[in-house]
């Protein structure tokens, strides 16, 4: 029997094909297969990159919307808010130099900022003037006495310059203002102060004996600077001088000849220079 008749040509083909699989290193497949794990693993990094510029662009985007950048306005009520406080020194003006001397104030307020230009203050204010020696000698020769004011008023401020950390505003508003004139006398006190060791220790201290008081409305107006402590924080230190003036009204029951102090209910003058932080 000859070869030919016992392997077909059919059958010699499919034996070498079934050779030619068992001699393909396993290396070759699994590095074909590697390929295509590493093609479809930096597909879905590449996808995962390109999620992720697309959240940062949204939420730069969505900052922009909140801030000011492009025009948009803030919604941040609290970041506009504004507070302020101070002391400083106080100048009687017009009629009033007859019957106060110098003295001091100070301040604390807050308020709402509307814009860079415009805010609007609530303030509480403090001022303390002596009583001139002339009419002490009148009224309380063996003693002394003082004028105090203190009101509550609501001031916009306009920021009209600034160049650099410099800044330049006015000011004005009014409100109510509560006038009192106090008289004391020395009063020797047999116990001052209090010590656990010593007990009782006696002084003089000065002792109210007479009091004046009178509620108004009244204007300020003004106008002062600001210099920024930092570039990336909100304090600025504030200069300012004022003009004040209460309509103290008069009154028949507070009259020389009634026992009263008249110039208690006079109309009432100053000017108030101010040092302090404003944030």
């Amino acid at each position: 029997m000859s070869v030919g008749k016992v392997f077909s040509p059919r059958m010699v083909h499919v034996a070498l094909i079934a050779c030619a699989g068992l001699l393909i290193p396993p290396s070759a497949t699994a590095n074909a297969q590697s390929r295509k794990d590493y093609s479809s693993s930096r597909d879905n990094s590449l996808y995962s990159n390109e999620e992720v510029a697309g959240s940062s662009l949204a939420t730069e985007h969505k900052d922009r919307n909140n801030g000011y950048d492009g025009g948009y306005v803030s919604h941040d009520w609290s970041s506009r808010l504004t507070f302020e406080g101070g002391g400083g020194f106080t100048i009687p003006a017009g009629s009033a130099r007859q019957f106060e001397n110098k003295g001091w104030n100070i301040k604390a307020g807050g308020g709402y900022k509307l814009n860079d230009r415009f805010s609007a203050m609530l303030d509480y204010d403090y001022v303390s003037m002596g009583i001139p020696t002339a009419i002490l000698n009148q009224v309380n020769p063996q003693g002394g006495g003082a004028t105090h004011l203190w009101s509550l008023t609501i001031n916009p401020i306009f920021n009209y310059k600034s160049i650099g950390r410099w800044g330049g505003y006015v000011v004005g508003g009014g409100g109510f203002y509560r006038k009192v004139v106090n008289f004391t006398q020395p009063f020797n006190d047999q116990c001052v102060y209090y010590d656990p060791y010593y007990g009782c220790i006696p002084g003089v201290v000065n002792q109210t004996v007479a009091h004046f008081s009178n509620n108004a409305g009244g204007v300020d107006f003004g106008t002062g600077f600001t210099y920024e402590l930092s570039d990336s924080g909100r304090a600025k230190l504030f200069f300012e001088g004022r003009y004040v003036w209460v309509d103290n009204q008069p009154s028949a029951n507070n009259t020389a000849s009634t026992g009263g102090y008249a110039p208690a209910n006079y109309r009432t003058e100053y000017i108030p220079i101010t040092v302090g932080i404003r944030f």
